[in-house]
């Protein structure tokens, strides 16, 4: 990528993208200085509804934050749920080869 190109796919060799306030960007072949087109980027305003930040600062901290940090707690607990029998599972073998164990030795 070069400098001052945003993430996300870059622009191919000799082709750099120019962006307008207005959300409108042009593509232009460098060896030729054609505008190889231009259009309108949605992309901006789709990131700002999935974000919050369309809704203001307010919103986005108030609700979307702790919403985000209870979907990664949700997480926590069904990674917890599902690796908990296993662990269960381990400890009960373990337990019995123990007692096995000690029930070999000579007194």
């Amino acid at each position: 990528m070069g400098a001052g190109e945003p993430a996300g796919r870059p622009a191919r060799p000799g082709h750099r993208k120019a962006w307008l306030k207005s959300n409108w960007e042009a593509q232009i072949d460098l060896s030729t200085g054609k505008i190889l087109q231009i259009h309108y980027r949605r992309s901006d305003w789709i990131e700002s509804i999935h974000d919050g930040s369309i809704f203001g600062d307010t919103v986005k901290l108030g609700l979307f934050f702790p919403a985000a940090i209870g979907l990664v707690l949700l997480w926590l607990g069904g990674v917890w749920m599902f690796l908990y029998p296993f662990l269960g599972r381990r400890r009960v073998r373990r337990t019995k080869a123990e007692a096995v164990a000690r029930a070999a030795e000579p007194a």
